[in-house]
């Protein structure tokens, strides 16, 4: 999954590209099942230098929309 961070005037926005089959069903089970409002947002430091962010997005208990299954 390639990510990317964009800031415009009033918020951010993270957006995510999958990379292949596995990635593209994530993501669409995420859009299915996601609260409306993420809840958790980090910036991590680690002492190498690295930095790393990550956006939590709680799931819903009923799911708002469906994907037809294939059989």
């Amino acid at each position: 999954m390639i990510a990317k961070v964009t800031e415009y005037g009033g918020c951010f926005e993270v957006g995510l590209q999958p990379e292949g089959l596995a990635d593209a069903t994530l993501l669409v089970r995420m859009a299915m099942v996601h609260k409306r409002e993420p809840s958790m947002v980090y910036c991590f430091a680690d002492q190498d230098s690295t930095l790393r962010g990550r956006v939590v997005i709680p799931k819903l208990v009923t799911p708002h929309s469906k994907v037809p299954r294939c059989t």
